[in-house]
């Protein structure tokens, strides 16, 4: 009997967590890792869309990198320069907000998160009537 009740409980999480809805629309369902742990890497663009359609990437733009630190900055890297800002999760956990202060100009940027594994993030930012997409990948 005590077996069956194992059983029954396991079965019950499998069938709850099968069927959980995920945060993101291009996922994943689940993951043991928290958002913010998986955010924390240094990522390389490996595509951009705008408005959906594929834009060819120079091979500086491939040299880009983004770095998410756990003390919540962000470290952007190319041609020998980089900039630092501030990085956050929206309160709902469905966007990353940035702020930055570059030359004495401060702005905050909302990216709505549409994936977020380990080792690929996607993000969608809206600018006007325009939509675009960057696919990051781990570069760890």
């Amino acid at each position: 009997m005590k077996s069956f009740a194992k059983f029954s409980a396991l079965l019950l999480m499998v069938a709850f967590f099968a069927t959980a809805c995920g945060k993101y629309e291009e996922g994943p369902k689940f993951s043991l890792a928290s958002k913010k742990a998986r955010i924390v890497n240094t990522w390389v663009i490996n595509e951009v869309l705008v408005d959906n359609v594929a834009q060819k990437l120079t091979e500086e733009e491939k040299k880009i990198t983004t770095e998410f630190k756990k003390d919540n900055t962000v470290v952007t890297s190319f041609g020998g320069v980089s900039f630092t800002a501030e990085w956050e999760l929206s309160d709902d956990k469905e966007s990353i907000i940035t702020k930055a202060t570059i030359g004495g100009v401060s702005s905050t940027t909302s990216s709505k998160i549409l994936r977020l594994k380990s080792n690929e993030m996607w993000l969608e930012g809206v600018d006007g009537n325009i939509k675009t997409v960057t696919k990051y990948e781990s570069k760890k």
